[in-house]
């Protein structure tokens, strides 16, 4: 049985994670488990490594157990869906759940509010007016509102 550690992970661009960190398995015999399956949608950019050889999206990448710590996942530009099933020398597992990898360039884009707060209601704003998240995570954040609005009177 091969099961994800997360159903969705966050990431940086360029990000890399361990693939044995990507989810766990085991045999339902207590078989050994000799060879692993991914695969990778390749939607948002990302891929596997095995021994810092890049693999192509949308087919099986086989590993052996060997070869299972010098395999990662580095992240993209986007979002990008993967599976991992395992192999005991005899049968493979079923695929595991899917599981999403997305990442962003470190920026983060932000929207006004909608109208289901009293507050909302009369706040006139733009995405530039609610403020950006700098690079390196520094906040400058400012809140504009129109003094002629009642923000508490609806």
């Amino acid at each position: 049985m091969v099961t994800p550690t997360s159903a969705n992970l966050t990431a940086t661009k360029g990000q890399s994670f361990a693939a044995a960190s990507l989810f766990t398995a085991s045999d339902a015999d207590g078989d050994t488990l000799t060879q692993y399956d991914f695969w990778d949608t390749g939607g948002g950019g990302g891929h596997f490594l095995v021994n810092g050889v890049t693999q192509p999206a949308n087919q099986d990448i086989y590993v052996s157990a060997s070869q299972l710590a010098q395999t990662t996942y580095q992240s993209g530009s986007g979002a990008d869906t993967l599976w991992v099933r395992a192999y005991d020398g005899t049968l493979w597992s079923a695929w595991s759940a899917s599981f999403t990898v997305t990442a962003s360039d470190g920026t983060s884009a932000m929207t006004t509010p909608s109208d289901s707060g009293a507050g909302a209601r009369n706040a006139a704003a733009s995405a530039g007016d609610w403020g950006s998240v700098k690079s390196g995570g520094e906040a400058d954040w400012r809140l504009v509102v129109n003094p002629s609005d009642s923000l508490l009177g609806g």
